[in-house]
């Protein structure tokens, strides 16, 4: 099977980063568990892939502004 791995470049931090969402269980981001509403909020915000460190600030970050 070949790989689709893709280079991006975050759109919050401006790191690069590999991205394989083709196959999302070799991307970097299934390492994180997202509920539904986290999706929904990141996907407000951002309309591309974000890298690895920032996907573990936003699922923080929107479960901090449910509790505000």
């Amino acid at each position: 099977m070949t790989k689709n791995i893709e280079k991006k470049r975050c759109p919050r931090c401006q790191q690069e980063f590999d991205c394989n969402k083709n196959v999302i269980e070799d991307c970097q981001c299934s390492e994180v568990n997202l509920k539904e509403h986290q999706c929904r909020y990141i996907a407000t915000i951002y309309t591309d892939c974000v890298c690895l460190s920032c996907l573990r600030i936003l699922k923080t970050e929107c479960d901090q502004n449910l509790l505000d």
